[in-house]
């Protein structure tokens, strides 16, 4: 999510930089719909999903 929003939503180049085949860059991305009920085509959804992942990543509600 995080490559693929960084390559402006270019599949073909995230999927490059990912090392992954485009087809199994899709299905990921339509996994994160599917689990998360947002469309990456909704920019309000991809702007909570975005915020989502760098909070995950700050660590700041990691339970110890």
């Amino acid at each position: 999510m995080i490559v693929y929003e960084d390559q402006k939503g270019n599949s073909s180049k995230a999927a490059r930089i990912l090392n992954l085949h485009r087809q199994s860059l899709l299905y990921r991305l339509k996994k994160i719909e599917s689990l998360t009920n947002m469309s990456l085509n909704n920019q309000d959804d991809v702007l909570l999903l975005n915020l989502s992942i760098k909070v995950w990543h700050s660590g700041l509600f990691a339970k110890d």
